[in-house]
């Protein structure tokens, strides 16, 4: 799905939860797509994501595509509309229709109790959901080392980002033509 990037991210102006998962799935592609050797390793930088070492594409166009699609999600995350994002990487070029490869996926449990205490996030709440990211960020760092090889070499695969919804319309508010509809059934 590609989302455009817009103007630039806007901070979730209700619930600092939301932030922190955004900034954790934006690093969190970026890493895995160095990890797995999309794109050569000399389009990356080391960055600090939560206190943890991250690489970063260097690229404006996969720069721009990853922040776009990330945080066009936002706003369904924030109001519990997202439930998992999935970063796809398939066989085959950037636009095919290729099959999947592999899978990462990233699951929410945002909760009904847990969206109505946005108003109640200490410092503490977020202290800990940043170690926690910063964990899974620096778990990411082994995946070369632990997983095999991509089937057709990493030259000849490509990535998507899916997010799946729990309830109809989302595509529509994310832009039909960029994003197709998923549902994840109950919440």
């Amino acid at each position: 799905p590609m989302v455009s990037a817009g103007p630039g991210p806007s901070r979730s102006q209700t619930d600092p939860r939301v932030d922190v998962i955004v900034e954790f799935l934006e690093a969190a592609v970026h890493h895995v797509l160095h990890a797995r050797g999309l794109y050569p390793k000399e389009l990356f930088e080391t960055r600090a994501v939560f206190g943890a070492r991250a690489q970063k594409a260097r690229h404006p166009d996969l720069e721009a595509y990853i922040e776009g699609a990330v945080h066009a999600l936002r706003a369904p995350i924030g109001r519990g509309d997202v439930k998992r994002v999935v970063l796809v990487i398939k066989d085959g070029d950037a636009g095919g229709t290729g099959s999947p490869v592999e899978r990462f996926t990233f699951d929410f449990l945002l909760n009904d109790a847990y969206l109505r205490n946005a108003g109640k996030v200490t410092r503490r709440d977020i202290e800990a959901l940043t170690r926690r990211f910063a964990e899974c960020i620096s778990k990411i760092t082994f995946l070369d080392g632990i997983l095999p090889p991509l089937p057709s070499g990493a030259s000849g695969c490509t990535f998507e980002i899916v997010a799946y919804a729990t309830r109809e319309g989302l595509s529509q508010e994310l832009g039909s033509e960029a994003w197709s509809e998923e549902r994840v059934g109950g919440t």
